[in-house]
């Protein structure tokens, strides 16, 4: 037997295709092993089994290679380097783990010495070298810090971590609300997130890994241990046969495929899953069952963007893996603005304050670009328009409560098809208004045929009005970018950035002058090419941005957002060097 081999994959996988007939069982090896040697290996011992009277013999051979592998090797009062074993503290799939005491003189340290399971190969020992110094690195309050490590006198990896005293996690949210459950789930998930930041994974998440101390801290343990030990190569993410927990384990984690982020988030979502247990509200079991979708691209594409949902349930906001039903997005709307609902008269003064402010706001964002004063007589002439739709509004008309905001919206669509014929340009901006609440309604349907019409009138005006429509194709390019219709956003997003960029203007020298709106038509279109796979393209419009952005002396919480995206796009192409320092910067401008 080659002495680099995995005796613990390799009793694993002999289990898995003994029994099976002659003619599936390569085939089924090469599904469950990405390792021809171990392969080869396996194979030569189920056909040694199968020349046999019976596989005892084999098994037998097998159970005590596994057993030596696996079994205990070192004791209390044993010494690991500078590290005395004091007492155990507990065991499991992983290895074995005891109180460790540095015995060297130098100074008094306590620690929890971790062995880890099964013995390392040459290849699998250099990875362990290379990345515990990385590991080491990841300074954080909620991650207990790897302080050493090394080897045992048969082989096997060892590890000395920070000494956490605390209960586990799922122990400790036993005493609390739901409210308090997830503020300190929340609480780990940002922690994974910084990490995922500095391209390292978990991949053995679970409650019994996961501490609370007195104060109320959540302290991740074992973070990377599962990295640390891996087989397959040595790419950032990627190895195979990893120790793991089963249950918290994701798919491509058991079948020792390449794993990532998503390993993470499964892990995860089957936490949340018994966090909210045994009555779970309807938002977040669908947000932990989108968490631990069996499939990679069925799973939130990252922690920030499951931290999101779990914030917007906490707000009483529609939470994405919902989907965009109406009745479910006003039942929200409703309960987070119920007192203001109560009374017509306050529900006619909060519509049209919220008016005058999408219109405010945006003035605001494009006031480069726009003329000021016929912007602001569009405002109000918006507002009072609003005003007349509301006012005596029936609370009850549309089907009850839970259409009224709905009917109101409708209400005005229809007015403004009837009423604003004769002032095409107050119909332009009400039509692009509407556009917007009927999207954040859960109707994009309604809110993409607005914002058609919007476009077709701005066109047919004399004088053109090139701002405007440019505008209107940014908002449209957004809504298709939201629906994922890609393709179909790339003309207009080329024709906002083309009229935003004649409407900027160049500079005495001939360069280009920046603008607000030439910004966010080319991050309209970046996110269209990063929609389409268009990678180099999306970093190139990337890099322009920031330029602009530089430019109009932006501040770092603003450029923070367009560092993010471009760290994505090198973490995509591999450039992990720098995605890790584009993450550190946009981490850095919100702290």
């Amino acid at each position: 037997m080659p002495v680099d081999l995995d005796l613990v994959a390799a009793r694993s996988l002999f289990d898995a295709i003994v029994e099976l007939p002659a003619n599936e069982r390569e085939q089924r090896l090469q599904e469950l092993c990405a390792d021809a040697a171990l392969r080869e290996y396996v194979l030569r011992l189920v056909a040694a089994s199968d020349a046999q009277t019976g596989d005892t013999g084999v098994a037998r051979q097998i159970g005590e290679m596994y057993a030596q592998a696996t079994g205990p090797e070192v004791a209390v009062g044993d010494l690991l380097g500078p590290w005395r074993l004091v007492e155990p503290l507990g065991h499991g799939g992983m290895g074995a783990v005891f109180l460790a005491e540095r015995q060297d003189g130098v100074y008094q340290q306590r620690a929890a010495l971790k062995v880890l399971q099964g013995v390392a190969s040459p290849e699998a020992m250099r990875l362990l070298a290379s990345e515990r110094q990385m590991l080491a690195s990841l300074a954080h309050p909620h991650i207990a810090r790897l302080l050493d490590g090394g080897t045992t006198p048969l082989g096997r990896p060892y590890l000395v971590m920070e000494l956490v005293e605390g209960v586990a996690l799922d122990v400790h949210m036993a005493r609390l609300t739901l409210p308090a459950r997830l503020r300190l789930f929340l609480q780990v998930c940002d922690t994974v997130a910084f990490a995922h930041a500095r391209l390292v994974v978990h991949c053995d998440l679970k409650p019994s890994n996961i501490l609370i101390d007195d104060n109320g801290r959540a302290v991740l343990l074992d973070f990377g241990i599962a990295r640390l030990i891996g087989q397959a190569d040595s790419d950032v993410g990627a190895f195979a046969a990893s120790p793991h927990t089963p249950r918290y384990a994701s798919p491509e984690l058991r079948a020792g495929q390449r794993v990532g982020a998503a390993t993470d988030i499964y892990a995860l979502g089957v936490i949340l899953d018994e966090l909210i247990r045994p009555d779970p509200p309807r938002d977040l079991a669908v947000i932990a069952a989108c968490a631990r979708a069996d499939a990679e691209s069925q799973r939130y594409v990252s922690v920030p963007a499951l931290i999101s949902e779990i914030e917007r349930f906490l707000a009483h906001r529609p939470v994405q893996a919902r989907g965009g039903q109406w009745t479910y997005r006003a039942a929200l709307l409703l309960r987070r603005r119920w007192a203001s609902l109560m009374i017509a008269a306050a529900f006619v003064t909060t519509a049209a304050a919220f008016t005058v402010q999408l219109i405010n706001e945006r003035d605001r964002a494009r006031a480069a670009e726009t003329d000021a004063q016929r912007e602001a007589e569009t405002a109000r002439a918006t507002s009072a328009f609003l005003q007349q739709v509301f006012r005596g509004a029936d609370l009850n008309d549309g089907g009850g409560r839970t259409t009224t905001a709905l009917s109101l919206v409708d209400r005005a669509r229809d007015r403004v098809h009837g009423e604003l014929a004769a002032q095409p340009g107050i119909r332009i901006a009400m039509l692009d208004v509407l556009a917007d609440v009927y999207a954040s309604l859960g109707e994009p349907a309604q809110a993409e045929a607005l914002l058609d019409e919007a476009i077709k009138a701005e066109r047919t005006l004399l004088p053109a009005r090139p701002t405007q429509l440019a505008d209107l194709l940014i908002d449209r390019v957004q809504l298709l970018v939201a629906r994922n219709r890609h393709a179909e956003g790339d003309a207009p997003a080329r024709e906002a950035l083309a009229l935003a960029q004649r409407e900027a203007g160049v500079d005495a020298s001939g360069a280009p002058n920046a603008s607000r709106q030439q910004i966010d038509a080319m991050s309209a279109l970046a996110a269209v090419e990063v929609g389409l796979q268009h990678g180099d393209a999306a970093m190139a419009l990337l890099q322009q941005t920031i330029a602009q952005r530089e430019a109009l002396h932006d501040p770092p919480h603003e450029l923070a957002r367009t560092w993010y995206a471009i760290a994505e796009q090198q973490n995509e192409s591999g450039a992990n060097d720098k995605a890790l320092a584009g993450f550190e910067r946009a981490r850095a401008a919100f702290a």
